[in-house]
């Protein structure tokens, strides 16, 4: 710095600061009798008394970003009794089946795949059915089955 009474400005408050740290530091460690005494009886804390929330929320309130005027209507409580919720079907994956790899013959358009079926590998050709898995295509990198009315892409391990 070439200006030194920025620098002496500077060094007298770090000397301030660090100051006041350990000044705080060191009360804080030598602990007066008087505050402790003060935490450990309860029965000098006292709290504020609440009240209990004294509002009610509308359904129909007026929508402020509209400003049109809207009629109140009362509101009316259904009576019909509420059916329990029907728990959603488990989801469907094909998590069993793993692609290993295509074959494919230049002279005929026909093409074969190695994949594994709940741990058994076949050998499989678009069109064949196996555990209730059709296969649609089979490409280099995955294939696509379809499984429960569902299509999946099954990507090569």
């Amino acid at each position: 710095m070439k200006n030194k009474y920025t620098k002496y400005l500077l060094l007298i408050g770090t000397v301030v600061v660090w100051g006041t740290i350990i000044w705080k530091i060191i009360d804080a460690r030598s602990g007066d009798k008087q505050d402790a005494a003060y935490f450990k009886n309860p029965a000098t804390v006292s709290l504020p008394v609440t009240k209990p929330a004294s509002y009610i929320l509308l359904e129909d309130y007026p929508d402020p970003f509209l400003r049109k005027e809207t009629k109140q209507t009362d509101t009316v409580l259904l009576t019909q009794p509420m059916l329990p919720a029907t728990p959603a079907p488990p989801p469907v994956s094909v998590d069993f089946v793993q692609y290993h790899g295509m074959i494919s013959n230049t002279d005929a358009p026909k093409k074969a795949a190695f994949a594994s079926f709940h741990g058994e590998e076949k050998m499989i050709q678009p069109g064949d059915v196996i555990t209730d898995v059709k296969i649609k295509t089979i490409q280099p990198a995955s294939m696509t089955v379809e499984y429960k009315g569902k299509r999946f892409t099954v990507k090569k391990l």
